[in-house]
C-alpha cells in the first residue's frame, strides 16, 4: 500500500507538505505530524533546519522512514520531553543527524502506521 493510500485509510483529514524528493511531512486534523523520509538504502538522515522546522510546531509527531529499494517501512517514535534527535542537534554543531542503527529493530507494517497516526494526535 502507498502513503496516500495508507493516510485515507486513518479516516483524517491531512494535508502533505513535500520539501523535496526524500523528505515531506503531514500534517493531520487530529493536530498531529508525520515526517515521511525516504532513501534508497536503509540509511536515513534529517537536516537541522527541515527537524527545527517541525519540532518549531509543537505538534506531536512520528518519523517514518521508507527504504525505496526494499519498500520496508521503519517509524521512530518521538518520547518527549527526552528528544534523541533535539539533543543531538542541541549538543553538536552538526547540520545532518542520521538516525541510528535501532530505527532497522522498528519495521512496521501498513496497518501499524495507521494505528500509530491515530494514535498520536490523541
Amino acid at each position: 500500500m502507498n502513503l496516500i493510500e495508507i493516510f485515507n485509510k486513518t479516516n483524517m483529514n491531512y494535508e502533505i507538505h513535500k520539501k523535496d524528493k526524500t523528505f515531506e511531512y503531514i500534517e493531520f486534523e487530529n493536530e498531529s505530524i508525520a515526517i515521511v523520509i525516504r532513501n534508497k538504502t536503509n540509511v536515513f538522515k534529517i537536516n537541522r533546519k527541515d527537524f527545527f522546522e517541525i519540532d518549531n510546531m509543537l505538534l506531536p509527531y512520528i518519523f517514518i522512514l521508507i527504504d525505496e529499494k526494499t519498500k520496508q517501512k521503519y517509524i521512530f517514535k518521538i518520547k518527549e520531553p527526552n528528544n534523541e534527535i533535539r539533543n543531538a542537534f542541541d549538543s553538536t554543531q552538526k547540520e545532518e543527524i542520521y538516525f541510528g542503527k535501532q530505527i532497522l529493530q522498528n519495521k512496521i507494517t501498513d496497518q501499524e502506521i495507521i494505528e500509530e497516526l491515530k494514535k498520536i494526535g490523541s
